[in-house]
């Protein structure tokens, strides 16, 4: 049988299992250390309603007692037994370690091996193997490990329970969150301005200027909502006072020379099927032909419904990215002069000057809806779904 490291290198789980059990087997005869003879006197005493004996202690690790009182009662408290199985639960570890960061972080196969073998070989982990009482820590890395994979293939309810069950093995598991999180960033190097939140608040964010939204009234009945919404230059309107009101707020935003932000299509899409970007509203174009100096940038949001589909999702996938994609900007006089967009010249706007009052509100209106519509085409074009 060829063991070189070669051999080893291609087979890990087999190079991971003799590593820890040539680690750690040769110890298992230690017998019980320190706290675990008062662990065993009140499990002597009071048996299984030990679990509760802690129930209003601050380290309340009702887990990690269920764990350990079975153990005891599988192998009749003989600690050879018992540190064998630590050894192979520690084993079982380093193999999710290795799967975690191989299959589901994408590393390098030698890095994944490298760092599963760091892991076994750590000596702090000679007291989570030999010391009963530190079983807890053991727990609580399996479940952690666990609840990390889940995060990844977003599965929300089982990262969920992995996560308490790592924290009712041992307090330190309260980190889960964050270590998700880190390694998420570590493991998205090619980050294109990523956001968790909702996508008003990713175009705010991603503006050096502050980004004025129309909001309808509602979102400012409640107190704590009212008051970001407020923070962060956010215009409230009634819609039920119509159109004109919402307009007339976005172009006191634009008089002042500040940043407006707008949904051209005119709400947000709820639509389940492609295309779902939905037909552009006029008021865009309005906007832009009052303000003929005011540059409009196309915006597009990619990947928002991954994150929370509209009409299914009642949370969002925080850990899914957006990006936040921008276009070339233009104004109402560029696109007018274009020949690709207005394709209007002075005299052509003249003789438009020329005619009666109901062709120069058709001809107007048809501006409006081809400026819409490209509009919509940018919009589309950077990725909009």
């Amino acid at each position: 049988m060829d063991i070189s490291f070669n051999s080893l290198k291609n087979n890990p789980y087999l190079f991971l299992s003799l590593a820890c059990i040539l680690c750690y087997v040769p110890f298992s005869t230690i017998g019980y250390l320190s706290d675990d003879f008062i662990f065993l006197s009140y499990y002597n005493i009071e048996g299984w309603n030990m679990i509760f004996s802690n129930f209003h202690d601050a380290f309340f690790i009702p887990l990690t007692h269920i764990v350990q009182l079975i153990l005891l009662e599988i192998f009749n408290q003989h600690s050879f037994y018992i540190h064998l199985f630590q050894i192979f639960l520690q084993l079982f570890i380093a193999l999710q370690l290795y799967h975690l960061t191989s299959r589901v972080l994408k590393f390098d196969l030698l890095k994944s091996l490298l760092a599963s073998l760091f892991f076994i070989l750590l000596p702090f982990q000679a007291e989570c193997i030999l010391w009963f009482s530190s079983i807890g820590y053991q727990c609580c890395l399996l479940f952690t490990l666990l609840a990390i994979k889940c995060f990844y293939k977003e599965e929300l309810i089982m990262y969920i329970i992995f996560m308490v069950l790592a924290i009712h093995c041992k307090e330190i598991g309260y980190i889960i969150p964050l270590l998700a999180i880190g390694v998420y960033f570590l493991n998205n190097k090619n980050i294109n301005l990523k956001f968790w939140i909702g996508s008003t608040i990713l175009v705010i964010a991603s503006s050096r200027r502050k980004v004025h939204y129309l909001a309808k009234d509602g979102h400012f009945k409640n107190f704590f909502l009212r008051m970001f919404m407020n923070l962060t230059g956010q215009i409230e309107t009634h819609r039920e006072a119509g159109g004109d009101e919402a307009l007339a707020s976005a172009s006191d935003v634009l008089a002042s020379n500040s940043a407006l932000g707008i949904f051209p299509e005119g709400t947000r899409s709820k639509r389940t099927e492609k295309p779902f970007l939905l037909p552009g509203k006029t008021g865009i174009a309005r906007l832009a032909a009052s303000f003929p100096h005011a540059k409009v940038i196309p915006v597009a949001l990619v990947g928002t419904r991954e994150m929370m589909a509209p009409q299914a999702d009642k949370l969002p996938k925080l850990w899914k990215s957006v990006n936040v994609n921008f276009g070339r900007n233009i104004t109402w006089l560029e696109w007018l002069a274009d020949p690709n967009g207005g394709a209007m010249n002075v005299e052509m706007l003249e003789q438009l000057h020329q005619k009666d009052k109901h062709e120069i509100k058709s001809t107007i209106a048809g501006l409006y809806r081809k400026f819409t519509d490209q509009l919509m085409q940018s919009i589309s074009s950077l990725g909009a779904p």
